[in-house]
């Protein structure tokens, strides 16, 4: 039996977060929230790290740019990191993917194009 791909989905809109995940979970993934915020998501990814994190480009406490600064600081493997953006922003979408970001992903998003990315994205990884 395989194992389910572990997403974590941080998102300020409590609701689109709920609905992404039950999005995921039909897709045969283990999809969770967490509160939008940046320390709230990184803790949650220290202690129980999923596959797949899903995050917006800009949170309280920290950015998604920070975020994944600090898990590189503090963990020796990152989840591939999906920042999503309510604005195209060219500067930011350069230094999330210089810091590690598998993509930006730009609002409104439509569930089946995010899950299609998260989906080749994995399959990129498990061919290496």
């Amino acid at each position: 039996m395989c194992e389910k791909t572990r997403v974590l989905i941080g998102d300020g809109d409590f609701m689109y977060g709920a609905f992404c995940a039950e999005f995921f979970t039909k897709n045969d993934f283990a999809a969770t929230t967490s509160r939008r915020s940046g320390f709230s998501i990184l803790g949650n990814v220290v202690t129980n790290p999923p596959d797949v994190l899903i995050v917006a480009d800009e949170m309280p406490e920290l950015s998604a740019l920070e975020l994944i600064c600090e898990m590189k600081r503090l963990m020796p493997y990152i989840p591939k990191t999906f920042v999503v953006a309510s604005v195209d922003n060219p500067k930011t979408e350069r230094e999330v993917a210089e810091v590690g970001a598998a993509d930006y992903l730009v609002l409104p998003l439509e569930p089946m194009e995010l899950l299609q990315r998260v989906k080749y994205v994995i399959s990129e990884k498990n061919q290496k």
